[in-house]
């Protein structure tokens, strides 16, 4: 890898499939955070603007509500 640039780097995560979504989002946020340290690079937000918190608000409550939408289907499936 020696010699390799990239413009950016992307970080996705099919929640859907995380057993515990609120905990792997707050992860891969986390991850990312970390990786722009070490890289001295900037963190953007979906829309390619440096990543502010309402836009993470408004990501978590999305994410907190996926979850408790699985945990309402998982009780109606026992």
């Amino acid at each position: 890898m020696e010699g390799f640039t990239s413009p950016g780097v992307v970080i996705m995560m099919d929640l859907s499939q995380h057993a515990d979504p609120e905990h792997g989002f707050e992860e891969m946020v986390s991850s990312a955070r970390q990786m722009c340290r070490r890289l001295s690079a900037e963190l953007l937000d979906s829309n390619q603007q440096p990543l502010e918190k309402d836009f993470l608000a408004s990501s978590r409550n999305r994410v907190k509500e996926l979850a408790k939408s699985r945990r309402a289907d998982s009780r109606r499936g026992e």
